[in-house]
C-alpha cells in the first residue's frame, strides 16, 4: 500500500517533487561554497577538493570552488546528464522528475552571468583579448555538465573569438536553445586602405573564378571584374571609378563577404524626366558563411544607402542562366522590370526604396 501510495504521489506531483529537487541541491551548492560557522576566515567545505593556486588572481578561487561543488552536488542528486541518461525508463517514475528537477537546474545556472564569464575566465588562463580554443569550450561545456553544441566551422569563428558571445551560446545550451545567431558588422567604404584594398580585391578575385566555374569560360562578368582589379592595382588607394563604395561584411578582424554600389541612371522613353536609381553588383559571401543571412545584412544596408542618396530604388542586373541569383533574390522581394533589358540583355530586378526591407535578424 505504501509502494503504491509513494508511485502515486510521485506520478501525480512531478512539478512539486522536481522543484523540491532543485531547491535541495541550491542548498546544498551553497553549503558546499559558505563557510563554516566558525567564522568569516574559515575555508568552505569544498576546498577539501579544490587545488589553491599559489598566488590566485581575482575571483579565481570561487571560480575553482563553483567548478568542483557543481560537478559534485550534481553527481550526488543524480542531475547530471549521465545519471539521467542511464536512468531506467521503467519502474518508479523518476526519470522524468529528475529531467524536469535538471532544467530548474540549469535555468538558474544560466541566469548567473557573472558565474559564467568567472569559467570563462578561468578555462581561458583570464586572457580576454585571446580568442577560447575548441578545447577551452569543450572543458567550459564540461564545467556545466552541458553537451558540447555542435558548432559549424563559421559558427566556432564568430563563437570563439568573442567571449561574450561564449557566454550568450553558454547560456543558450543551458536554456537549451540553439547557437545564438551572426550579426555581422556592416561598413560602408569609399576609398580603400592598406586593410580594406586586399579584402575587396579577394572577393572580386573569388567571385570571378565563382562566375566562371558555374556559367563557364569567357563570360563577360569575369572579364569585367578583371578590368576593375587592374585599376585597383594601378591605384591601391581608389576605388575603381565605375564603383561608388563597397560594402563589407566581417566580425572582429575577418571579412567575410562584401557588395559592390555603383550609380544606375535610367531614362524613360517618351520624354519622361531621368531616374536616379542605385545599383549593387559582385554579391559574394564566403562559403563557410552562406546560411548565416550575411547576404542579407549586406542587400539592407545597400537599400538604406539607395535611400540616402535619395535613389528611387535599388537595382540588380542578372545574368539570365543565374537563376540561383535571381531566385534568390526574388525572394527577398526584388521584382523584375520587363519593360526595361540591361547590358547585354540581362534581366532587371528592383527593389523600391518607398518599401521597407525586410530586417534579416526578424527572418526565419
Amino acid at each position: 500500500m505504501i509502494d503504491q501510495s509513494f508511485w502515486l504521489f510521485l506520478s501525480t506531483e512531478q512539478h512539486t517533487t522536481a522543484n523540491a529537487l532543485a531547491d535541495l541541491h541550491r542548498n546544498l551548492l551553497n553549503e558546499l561554497l559558505l563557510s563554516p560557522a566558525s567564522g568569516d576566515a574559515a575555508e568552505p567545505l569544498i576546498d577539501y577538493y579544490c587545488e589553491h593556486p599559489l598566488k590566485p588572481r581575482p575571483g579565481e578561487l570561487d571560480a575553482q570552488r563553483l567548478r568542483h561543488a557543481l560537478k559534485w552536488t550534481l553527481y550526488a542528486l543524480a542531475l547530471d546528464r549521465k545519471s539521467i541518461e542511464g536512468y531506467p525508463n521503467s519502474g518508479m517514475p523518476w526519470k522524468p522528475i529528475l529531467q524536469r528537477a535538471r532544467e530548474l537546474v540549469q535555468e538558474e545556472l544560466a541566469l548567473d552571468e557573472k558565474g559564467i564569464a568567472a569559467q570563462i575566465e578561468l578555462c581561458t588562463d583570464y586572457k580576454k583579448d585571446v580568442p577560447i580554443s575548441h578545447q577551452q569550450f569543450r572543458q567550459l561545456c564540461e564545467v556545466f555538465d552541458l553537451k558540447e553544441p555542435d558548432l559549424k566551422h563559421a559558427q566556432q569563428q564568430y563563437v570563439f573569438e568573442d567571449h561574450r558571445m561564449v557566454l550568450t551560446t553558454i547560456q543558450n545550451a543551458l536554456l537549451q536553445k540553439p547557437v545564438p545567431r551572426f550579426k555581422p558588422d556592416i561598413s560602408l567604404i569609399t576609398e580603400l586602405t592598406d586593410e580594406t584594398m586586399p579584402v575587396v580585391s579577394g572577393f572580386l578575385g573569388e567571385m570571378s573564378k565563382m562566375y566562371i566555374s558555374e556559367l563557364g569560360e569567357g563570360i563577360d562578368a569575369a572579364q569585367e571584374i578583371k578590368d576593375l582589379l587592374t585599376e585597383i592595382q594601378q591605384a591601391p588607394q581608389r576605388l575603381p571609378g565605375k564603383i561608388s563604395a563597397v560594402i563589407l561584411a566581417s566580425h572582429g578582424r575577418h571579412y567575410v563577404g562584401s557588395v559592390c554600389l555603383r550609380p544606375y541612371p535610367y531614362k524613360p522613353e517618351k520624354n519622361q524626366p531621368a531616374v536616379n536609381e542605385l545599383e549593387f553588383c559582385y554579391l559574394f559571401v564566403l562559403n563557410a558563411f552562406r546560411d548565416l543571412k550575411i547576404a542579407r545584412f549586406l542587400l539592407k544596408r545597400a537599400h538604406e544607402e539607395a535611400i540616402n542618396k535619395k535613389c528611387t530604388a535599388l537595382v540588380f542586373e542578372a545574368l539570365p542562366q543565374y537563376l540561383e541569383g535571381m531566385l534568390f533574390l526574388r525572394r527577398r522581394g526584388f521584382q523584375p522590370a520587363p519593360d526595361r533589358k540591361g547590358k547585354r540583355g540581362r534581366v532587371v530586378l528592383m527593389y523600391p526604396t518607398a518599401e521597407p526591407f525586410p530586417d534579416p535578424e526578424e527572418e526565419d
